[in-house]
C-alpha cells in the first residue's frame, strides 16, 4: 500500500493488482526462503552460527522479494513468523533459542533507538511545536481507526465459538503503537516541498503514541490484572485420569 500510496495512482484495477501482486509475492518468497533455512538448520548446531544464519535468512529473504518487485516488507515478518513459531521450535536446540532472542532483542532495540536519532537530526522542532493542533488530530484520528477495527473484528470471532474477554479487546485497541516503521517510512519518502512537514508530523504521532498511548496501556492492563482465559478455564475443570 505504500508504494500505491506514494505513486498518487487513481486506476482502482491497476493499484488492486498491484496491491495483491505485491502482497502474495512477498508472502511467497518469505515461506520459501524460511522454508530452506529449517532445512539448512538442521546441519547447524553452533549457536552463534545459527544466530548469524538467521542474519542471512532476514536480509536475503527482503532482498530476494526486492529484486523479484514483489514486498520485502512482507517477506521479511513472514520470514520471521514462520522462524519464530516453527522453525525454533523444530530445528533449534534450548541453547540456540536464547542466544538467538536476546540477539534480536537487542537489535531490534539499537535499529528502534538508531531511527528515532536519525528523525531527531532531520525534525525541525519549531516546526513540531507549530504542528501541535494537527498532530493531535492526527492522534486522535489513529485511535479512532484503531478503536473501529479493533472491536468489530474481536466480536467476529464470536461467529466461531471464540469468545475474546471484553478486557483483552480493550487492551488490543489501546495497544497498536506507533513507532519505528512510521519513522522509517516517513523518511524514506522522496524529496519534495511538503516531506518536512510529513516528518514532523510522524515523529509528534509517534512521540504521543509513545508517551501517552503506552502509558495508558499499561495503567490498564495493570489494574485490569488480566490474564489467560484459558487458564481459569482448565482451573475449573476436573482433573481426570
Amino acid at each position: 500500500m505504500y508504494p500505491i500510496a506514494i505513486s498518487l495512482s487513481f486506476s482502482p484495477l491497476q493499484d488492486l493488482s498491484l496491491l495483491a501482486y505485491t502482497l502474495a509475492g512477498g508472502v511467497d518468497v518469505g515461506l520459501i526462503v524460511s522454508g530452506i533455512a529449517e532445512l539448512l538448520h538442521r546441519l547447524i548446531t553452533e549457536p552463534l552460527a545459527e544466530t548469524s544464519f538467521t542474519i542471512a535468512v532476514m536480509y536475503g529473504s527482503y532482498v530476494f522479494a526486492e529484486s523479484l518487485g514483489v514486498s520485502g516488507l512482507i517477506a521479511v515478518p513472514i520470514a520471521g513468523l514462520y522462524m519464530g513459531n516453527r522453525t525454533m521450535r523444530t530445528a533449534m536446540s534450548e541453547e540456540t533459542r536464547t542466544t538467538m532472542t536476546k540477539f534480536w532483542e537487542i537489535v531490534a532495540f539499537m535499529a528502534t533507538s538508531f531511527t528515532f536519532l536519525l528523525l531527531r537530526l532531520k525534525a525541525d522542532f519549531d516546526l513540531l511545536v507549530a504542528f501541535i493542533p494537527f498532530i493531535l488530530v492526527a492522534f486522535l484520528a489513529i485511535l479512532l481507526a484503531r478503536v473501529l477495527s479493533v472491536y468489530p473484528i474481536m466480536w467476529s470471532t464470536r461467529l466461531l465459538g471464540e469468545r475474546v474477554p471484553t478486557s483483552w479487546t480493550n487492551a488490543v485497541a489501546l495497544a497498536g503503537l506507533r513507532g519505528a516503521v512510521s519513522v522509517a517510512l516517513a523518511l524514506s519518502l522522496p524529496e519534495s516541498s511538503f516531506k518536512d512537514d510529513i516528518v514532523t508530523m510522524t515523529f509528534g504521532v509517534a512521540l504521543l503514541s509513545l508517551i501517552v498511548q503506552a502509558e495508558i496501556l499499561r495503567v490498564y492492563v495493570r489494574r485490569a490484572k488480566l490474564q489467560d482465559s484459558r487458564s481459569r478455564v482448565i482451573e475449573r475443570q476436573p482433573l481426570k485420569d
